[in-house]
């Protein structure tokens, strides 16, 4: 039988004793350069998706990662009265299936292999865009790009200069999302503020991220005022962030991907000046955060992508209390001079 997707889309059958939504709403993204088919019972849900994702128009050909995330009638008590405190969901894994719960009404399951992912949400959680888009829209649908498309995920920031990305690692508070928004406050595009995707491209890398939101500490925020506007208080990972709406503050300045043009391993200044310096591929491959926490084993590429990565040129940074001294290093690096300036 021929039809377009939706045509094909399981029938709705009662079934005695089990909740059977009705799947009235559908979208179309990209994520990550991957396509993807979202289908729900309320617009709203996709609205949030739209926040996240790029549109696309399915091609024939086309074999997308699908969601269907549907509303329920219930009422989470956890987000109950207007509470902006979420609470941190639980996540498991066993071979191909990962499971996400937030609580009782919000909760997911996605087939990491199969690329499909199955969930509920509260009204009360619709209600708080920045969480649900966070804690279950974003997380199924990264989940599932490693796994079922074999990109390789990375603990970074990432910023595009002269058309190259620039990978920015380190651990958690090293400053790599304050990094990257002063890159982009002297003129550098945005591509991820805290996990990027690879993947092999010709001889080289490409970069993939989701540029739509910066989640940054509140000093940061201290640190750009034109960010207070766009900025919304959400506690996420155990600490109060600032969730920054980067279209509505550096409009045009997004970009979903990129070829890699190097990697940057942020550090503490030796001499309390920002000090970038090469740094030999040995030393940093143990540094980079890898982030495959599946019970599957890693894409069968990751070993040759992450040596393409470092093959690209690794430095360190040493990163002092100044990030628009930091950056103006990291602008001159890929504006071609390969010699650090002082």
């Amino acid at each position: 039988m021929t039809g377009s997707p939706d045509d094909r889309a399981p029938k709705n059958k009662p079934v005695q004793g089990m909740w059977q939504p009705e799947r009235t709403q559908v979208a179309h993204f990209e994520v990550c350069g991957q396509p993807l088919t979202f289908r729900s019972n309320d617009q709203r849900i996709l609205e949030i998706a739209a926040a996240s994702f790029e549109a696309a128009i399915p091609e024939p050909d086309d074999l997308p990662l699908a969601i269907e995330l549907y509303a329920t009638e219930g009422i989470d008590t956890q987000f109950a009265r207007g509470s902006l405190a979420a609470p941190a969901p639980a996540h498991h894994n066993r071979r191909h299936l990962f499971s996400i719960v937030i609580d009782r009404t919000s909760h997911a399951v996605v087939d990491l292999l199969g690329g499909f992912g199955f969930g509920v949400v509260g009204q009360d959680l619709i209600a708080q865009p920045e969480y649900a888009r966070t804690l279950l829209i974003e997380a199924m649908a990264l989940s599932m790009l490693g796994p079922a498309r074999g990109l390789l995920p990375l603990h970074a920031s990432c910023v595009v200069i002269e058309g190259k990305a620039l990978l920015l690692c380190g651990q958690s508070g090293a400053g790599k999302s304050t990094l990257a928004l002063a890159c982009v406050h002297r003129g550098a595009q945005f591509l991820a503020d805290d996990v990027v995707f690879l993947r092999c491209w010709g001889e080289g890398v490409r970069v993939y991220g989701l540029p739509t939101r910066a989640r940054v500490m509140p000093e940061t925020v201290a640190l750009f005022p034109e960010l207070g506007h766009a900025a919304i208080n959400v506690y996420l990972n155990g600490s109060w962030k600032q969730a920054i709406d980067m279209d509505a503050v550096y409009p045009g300045m997004a970009r979903t991907n990129a070829s890699l043009g190097a990697v940057v391993l942020l550090a503490p200044p030796r001499l309390g000046e920002p000090e970038l310096r090469p740094l030999p591929e040995g030393q940093a491959l143990d540094r980079l955060a890898v982030t495959w926490q599946y019970d599957l084993p890693p894409p069968h590429e990751a070993d040759l992508c992450l040596q393409r990565a470092l093959s690209q040129g690794v430095f360190e940074l040493g990163v002092a209390d100044d990030p628009e001294h930091s950056a103006r290093l990291l602008v001159d690096l890929l504006r071609g001079h390969r010699e650090p300036s002082a």
